[in-house]
């Protein structure tokens, strides 16, 4: 049997929420003070993710599991990476396009432990991509905005001890605002656990 994770959330509230279903005649007068902003009175979102292993180590794999079943009984929270191997993860969320700027997100990925570098069994990695879906109600207001931004990411954390973790990522993200162009980083990170 293959580790995996499957999760679905359900987000409510009773708070008031702004609508964007505003007449193109009142948008400045909406804006600006004159007319008060209609609002909605209430608000909710489904989110679904999941995490999946496609293949894993045996070894590693049944040395995990020990310890997992250890650490119950013993009360122990040592740390212990999960097995070798590759798998794929995703999200999906969605909520209303009339009062939420963000009406709908997708993302999905790959990433393992170990498998890249022979002899770095501990170090984990991944790629993975995002779509950030802009409320079409929001996006009729002249304000420029594209459907989607865009975003990617590669990731390779070296375990340089079991307390100093090294991460280099590699990201590129198309905004949705159509004003600004593409961007580009490069990062790192080095983590100390104490």
């Amino acid at each position: 049997k293959l580790p995996g994770n499957y999760k679905i959330d359900g987000l409510y509230t009773t708070k008031d929420a702004t609508s964007f279903q505003i007449s193109d005649r009142h948008f400045i007068a909406e804006a600006t003070g004159m007319v008060p902003i209609e609002k909605e009175d209430e608000n909710y979102t489904l989110l679904l993710s999941f995490d999946q292993y496609l293949w894993v180590d045996e070894e590693s794999a049944g040395e995990y599991a020990r310890h997992q079943e250890k650490s119950r009984y013993s009360g122990s929270h040592r740390h212990q990476n999960p097995p070798l191997g590759i798998g794929i993860f995703g999200r999906a969320g969605w909520a209303p396009s009339d009062r939420n700027v963000i009406d709908q997100f997708y993302s999905f990925g790959i990433g393992g432990y170990g498998m890249l570098i022979p002899g770095r069994d501990d170090d984990n990695w991944g790629i993975g991509w995002a779509g950030t879906h802009i409320s079409s109600d929001l996006r009729d207001f002249p304000v420029g905005l594209r459907t989607w931004e865009h975003a990617g990411e590669a990731f390779y954390n070296f375990w340089l001890t079991p307390a100093a973790h090294l991460s280099l990522n590699a990201q590129v993200i198309r905004p949705a605002d159509d004003t600004l162009d593409t961007a580009w980083t490069l990062g790192s990170r080095l983590q100390l656990d104490f």
